[in-house]
């Protein structure tokens, strides 16, 4: 990456109840927003998700580098044909709407930026003692890393939006990974 390049770093959770997340090399957070759904409970609302997406290039200007990380998320066993293939449908569409924005981006497991992302003194145990929760062990890393960033999805909002913490770790693996380079 050129020195005298802003970057900007963008994490997308594609969950139906999923997040963008976006800041810049200086820390300066763009955007944090939870996917937008439409009044009533009729799903994603495509529009407004695109409109969002065409922000974060209008806050981050025109010659930042935009490095963006959405999540490699598959069927998990139990769900629904319904369910998968809702899931499946999210995933496709937001991807089409990165590539039909130009942004470059990259498909990230979520284990693969958990590993990355995530320290010993955030790991919460679930409650059976087997294994990780791993929202509440997002949680507290998203605080750690961003002490700042309030991650309700709104101020009446009572607790964290998994979606908008989930992101912003996507934009922080993001981030690792290309200034390791």
């Amino acid at each position: 990456m050129v020195s005298n390049m802003k970057a900007v770093y963008v994490g997308i959770d594609v969950g139906g109840n999923g997040g963008i997340f976006a800041f810049n090399d200086k820390g300066e957070v763009l955007t944090k927003e939870a996917i937008p759904q439409i009044k009533g409970g009729g799903g994603v609302d495509y529009n407004k998700l695109y409109k969002y997406l065409k922000r974060i290039r209008a806050k981050a200007g025109h010659k930042a580098v935009l490095k963006v990380g959405i999540e490699d998320v598959h069927s998990l066993y139990g769900m629904s044909a319904k369910s998968n293939f809702s899931f499946g449908f999210i995933k496709g569409l937001k991807i089409g709407m990165l590539e039909s924005l130009g942004y470059d981006y990259e498909l990230v497991a979520p284990k693969k930026w958990q590993k990355l992302v995530w320290i010993d003194s955030d790991i919460v145990p679930k409650s059976t003692g087997k294994g990780k929760d791993t929202k509440a062990t997002s949680l507290n890393a998203a605080n750690r890393i961003f002490p700042l960033v309030d991650f309700r999805k709104s101020d009446r909002s009572r607790i964290p939006h998994d979606g908008i913490f989930d992101s912003a770790l996507i934009a922080e693996y993001i981030r690792i990974v290309n200034t390791q380079e």
